[in-house]
């Protein structure tokens, strides 16, 4: 994960692992990433995902509509990045 590295704790391959951005549960190995995944399951069926639709439609436009007047945005600074907390 280079990427990820130069921001990362530690040296070296550590550093690459111990990332933020890298130690989430969509790199982990089972058993651990079934055992992350079990409680989340459910929030992410279609039907779940369909009731967040409008809500999740509403967000990026708010979130697009306070870049609208710059010349340039950040996709992951000024829309990736704040969403999910949102």
């Amino acid at each position: 994960m280079p990427l990820f590295v130069e921001n990362a704790p530690g040296e070296g391959n550590a550093q690459a692992r111990s990332s933020l951005l890298y130690d989430n549960m969509a790199n982990d190995d089972p058993p651990k990433h079934t055992a992350l995944r079990k409680p989340v399951n459910g929030t992410f069926t279609s039907r779940a995902v369909a009731t967040k639709r409008a809500g999740v439609r509403a967000l990026a436009e708010e979130t697009l509509d306070a870049v609208a007047d710059q010349e340039s945005f950040g996709h992951v600074k000024d829309f990736a990045f704040p969403s999910p907390s949102r």
